[in-house]
């Protein structure tokens, strides 16, 4: 939670109220030896097939698979969490989720109020399609079940499901519920790759998104004051192109030998 993306701001930054493991057991009156499984919803809409969910049809057949097979796998205990910019985009209509899991002793919906970070540390594992929260999680030596490759399964810090049999098989038997400790610099390694700055790119790089026309309005100033870095980033481009790796973001941290610390 200490950058200034949108995700980071409506994750950690906007809420502000105290979460812990006893709070959860004593607002919905679980056992707190039961384990509590966090179930990490992506936005509805956004690209679910780019990066994972080869399984499913879309977001919404797999939380209807995962609420169905947690209903019925009550050894524990279940936090539906809908994304952070859910809020952003005005999506607040979780009726259809919420009649799903009515009278369900053992799913509830987070309180939106919770803090992200304190959530986390709250839950014994989570359960994500491909979100951030894989690498969130796994950092804070969570283990996490992914429903498919994703964009960090190279790591191998996360339970990667085969198929649509082996996501329904290892979420009802619970067998990943462990944290192979020995991969937390793993973790640390990609987190450092996927959000890192080289050091020659200095101060050049993009507000976040949702700064909209701010972006725009500053931007023939913003590359004139950068020109040498906006130059280099080209040349970085090219060879990226020629080098065939998928994401440009890794190669781009992955070519470089030192970096910086960005303003955030």
């Amino acid at each position: 939670g200490g950058t200034s993306d949108i995700s980071s701001k409506y994750t950690y930054k906007l809420r502000k109220n105290l979460v812990s493991k006893e709070i959860l057991c004593s607002e919905y009156n679980w056992n707190i030896n039961t384990p509590i499984i966090g179930i990490y919803a992506s936005n509805w809409f956004d690209y679910p097939h780019t990066h994972g969910l080869q399984h499913f049809n879309d977001f919404y057949d797999w939380i209807c698979t995962t609420l169905d097979i947690a209903n019925d796998t009550r050894h524990a205990n279940w936090i539906f969490k809908p994304h952070p910019c859910d809020e952003w985009y005005g999506v607040d209509d979780y009726s259809d989720i919420l009649k799903m899991i009515k009278n369900k002793k053992n799913i509830k919906m987070v309180n939106g109020n919770w803090n992200g970070l304190q959530l986390i540390n709250s839950l014994d594992a989570v359960v994500t399609s491909h979100g951030t929260i894989g690498i969130e999680a796994a950092y804070l030596e969570k283990p996490v079940l992914a429903v498919g490759q994703s964009w960090y399964t190279c790591g191998k810090f996360v339970t990667t499901a085969l198929d649509k049999d082996d996501y329904i098989n290892r979420l009802s038997k619970l067998d990943w519920l462990n944290f192979d400790k020995s991969k937390s610099n793993t973790v640390r390694l990609l987190s450092g790759l996927y959000w890192g700055v080289p050091k020659w790119q200095k101060d050049f790089y993009f507000n976040d998104d949702s700064e909209k026309d701010k972006i725009y309005i500053e931007l023939s100033n913003f590359l004139d004051k950068n020109i040498n870095e906006y130059n280099d980033e080209i040349e970085e481009i090219k060879n990226w192109h020629k080098s065939g790796h998928r994401y440009y973001q890794i190669y781009k941290n992955l070519a470089s030998k030192e970096y910086c610390i960005p303003k955030i």
